[in-house]
């Protein structure tokens, strides 16, 4: 049975794999809390956003004498995505070191999202709240720059 109601906000579940030393990955998975678009129209401006994004990289990355790093800023996509969809984390998803639980606060959601491949992690966590194949429409990775 499907019930028609609003969720405005969902834990998902984040993989993401750190290198090792001496080779492969280890995975690590936590939690995060996505608001969820309000409606198809927003979900089709985030498309919009996604495709855009992927114009401006692949130009960027095409342009004569401009070498293979993208420049800054060509993330738009996914620095949105994550600016307006990603509410943080429940306390206990996230420990340092020792053990102990970093909150969800401004400094802690930046020190993580400078974590490399971090960010990529996250906006395709939110893109599996979409429908699970949205990452793939269009038969096209998503341009993330983190």
């Amino acid at each position: 049975m499907f019930i028609l109601a609003a969720k405005p906000t969902v834990l998902w579940p984040v993989h993401f794999r750190a290198p090792q030393d001496g080779g492969g990955f280890e995975e690590h998975i936590f939690s995060a809390r996505f608001n969820l678009p309000t409606d198809q129209a927003e979900v089709e401006d985030l498309f919009r956003r996604i495709e855009e994004s992927r114009r401006k990289l692949v130009q960027q990355l095409m342009a004569p004498g401009k070498g293979t790093q993208p420049e800054e800023g060509l993330g738009a996509a996914d620095l949105y995505i994550l600016d307006k969809y990603w509410a943080g984390w429940p306390d206990g998803e996230v420990k340092d070191g020792q053990g102990a639980v970093i909150p969800h606060g401004p400094e802690t959601r930046a020190a993580l999202l400078a974590i490399p491949g971090m960010r990529v992690a996250l906006v395709r966590a939110f893109m599996e709240t979409l429908g699970g194949n949205a990452e793939t429409k269009n038969s096209r990775p998503l341009p993330t720059t983190g």
